[in-house]
């Protein structure tokens, strides 16, 4: 046999495939909608947008998700009224309809009924764990230069 290749030379051509997807819903007094889109800047990305409505109420979520990094960010504003029983029970109306019904004495007598407003925002970051492991050793390797004691990462093994 000679020096040369020997073997079958395959070549693939692939396009990346995308989609955006949006979702409408209602329901009773609530609507909202939801958008989720995949890979439409062709990065591998996730991008997903959800927004609810009721009266009043908002709840609202953004979220990209990267392929070692996502950030997801939140905000809402919900009112509901809250029961305490005589016998220590506790319920609420949350987003949407109450868990009772219309009727928040079918659970014993109602020692007290207040409205409570909540504000809420919510960020999220998140990274793979093997690149968050590498993060921390170097964090670990510059702090141990800077203190006088060393890093108890010292014992990890560079990668």
């Amino acid at each position: 046999m000679g020096g040369g290749l020997n073997g079958v030379r395959i070549t693939i051509y692939a396009n990346d495939g995308w989609f955006i997807l949006p979702i409408p819903f209602a329901a009773e007094n609530h609507m909202g909608l939801t958008v989720i889109e995949q890979n439409a800047f062709r990065n591998n990305e996730r991008i997903i947008l959800f927004s609810g409505f009721q009266e009043g109420e908002f709840a609202g979520m953004a979220g990209i998700f990267l392929a070692n990094y996502s950030l997801m960010l939140g905000l809402s504003r919900q009112t509901f009224t809250e029961y305490t029983y005589k016998d220590g029970g506790y319920n609420a109306r949350n987003f949407g309809r109450m868990a009772f019904g219309e009727n928040p004495d079918r659970f014993g007598e109602i020692s007290n009924q207040y409205d409570k407003e909540l504000r809420q925002s919510r960020l999220s970051v998140g990274f793979r764990y093997w690149t968050a492991l590498k993060v921390r050793w170097v964090m670990c390797l510059i702090m141990s230069n800077i203190a006088t004691r060393p890093c108890p990462c010292r014992k990890m093994t560079r990668n």
